[in-house]
């Protein structure tokens, strides 16, 4: 035990001194489950991964042993934008074929960033270090309808957003599909600009007609945001008339 316990001593020193110079360099991370196999003597085989489950890091150590080594310490350095916060230390009496895992919990840190070794007892590497960093933003998404805006200048802004794609005019929006599928021959209802016949797709181009999509996505996240009926009954109409092209034109 008074070995065991030098070492772990030993071993704390040495990440101290890690920590110290804990810059990025010390502490990056290389993919997810990286593997790397490592041979250390004739018989010891040891191929290291590293992997992360929810909070959980866990590192691995898939080993094939014929050799003399029989006693082995797994230890995990846990850091926390850059400073090291604890050290974890799994000591193996009897080094077998198979595989040894050591695991930590990083739920508690804002910028996890984990190394783990494999040692013998005389403190030489049986393995390269393996190394994750969590850098997952974390929080949650949420739907558009379920935030309110209230009185004051995003308010403002939603009301003129509203305000300018109700007043545009729907038809003239559809009037390049109308025309393209053969619901109608007029090209007297095109709004101007890039949105003119001239600019049509077949002929010019393509840009013509690409307008009525943005007004869509516009109007669906207006109406998921609102949930203001006449924006839907709007909405309803281009989509209904589309519809109707579609199976006049008979190619989907």
């Amino acid at each position: 035990m008074k070995k065991v316990s030098v070492l772990i001593s030993m071993i704390c020193v040495f990440i101290l001194s890690l920590s110290v110079h804990a810059s990025d360099d010390a502490v990056n991370a290389p993919a997810d489950g990286c593997n790397v196999t490592y041979i250390t003597v004739n018989g010891l085989i040891v191929t290291p991964s590293i992997s992360a489950e929810g909070d959980t890091v866990t590192a691995t150590y898939d080993v094939s042993n014929r050799s003399e080594i029989k006693e082995a310490i797994l230890f995990m350095a846990v850091y926390d934008e850059g400073r090291l916060q604890r050290v974890r230390v799994n000591k193996i009496d009897d080094l077998k074929s198979g595989k040894y895992t050591i695991s930590e919990d990083i739920s508690d840190l804002e910028e996890g960033k984990v190394k783990a070794y494999m040692w013998s007892t005389e403190l030489e590497p049986l393995c390269e270090a393996q190394k994750y960093e969590n850098n997952t933003p974390t929080g949650s998404s949420f739907e558009v309808s379920e935030v309110k805006l209230t009185d004051g200048i995003f308010k403002a802004s939603q009301d003129l957003g509203k305000s300018y794609i109700m007043q545009l005019d729907v038809d003239k929006l559809l009037a390049p599909v109308a025309h393209s599928t053969g619901a109608t021959d007029s090209t007297s209802n095109y709004y101007g600009g890039w949105e003119a016949y001239k600019y049509r797709s077949y002929t010019g181009t393509g840009i013509s007609g690409h307008s009525l999509g943005h007004w869509l996505s516009a109007m669906s996240t207006m109406y998921a945001a609102t949930g203001d009926s006449a924006v839907k009954e709007k909405l309803d109409y281009a989509i209904d008339k589309l519809d109707e092209y579609q199976k006049t034109d008979g190619t989907g």
